[in-house]
């Protein structure tokens, strides 16, 4: 996240004790994907009740891929992911997946 950020020229107060106090909370999860070796993108979620639809619901908080492997599924890789670990009844990752709004593409490995 860290390095993310500052590809953006940004400024991120997250801290390592911040993850694991993110990762201690119910429902909420990190998952991350690699390409040779290193780290190529990371995604954040939580699962909390879903009031619409009357069921869980998978929501993602962080969806972020290096610069230079975007395009090449890293994100994909990373939402097909949870999705496939999610409740049928989880509504939103759904929707999301059926937006088409992540093509596929090979490259990237789980």
């Amino acid at each position: 996240i860290q390095e993310a950020a500052a590809e953006d020229k940004e400024h991120t107060p997250v801290t390592q004790a911040y993850v694991a106090e993110y990762l201690a909370s119910p429902g909420s999860g990190i998952l991350i994907v690699g390409s040779q070796g290193r780290a190529a993108g990371l995604l954040s979620y939580s699962i909390r009740p879903g009031l619409f639809h009357a069921a869980p619901s998978c929501l993602i908080e962080l969806l972020l891929v290096r610069s230079d492997l975007r395009g090449r599924g890293a994100g994909s890789a990373l939402v097909k992911n949870r999705q496939s670990n999610s409740p049928r009844s989880t509504a939103s990752i759904n929707n999301l997946i059926a937006w088409d709004l992540i093509s596929e593409r090979k490259g990237c490995t789980l």
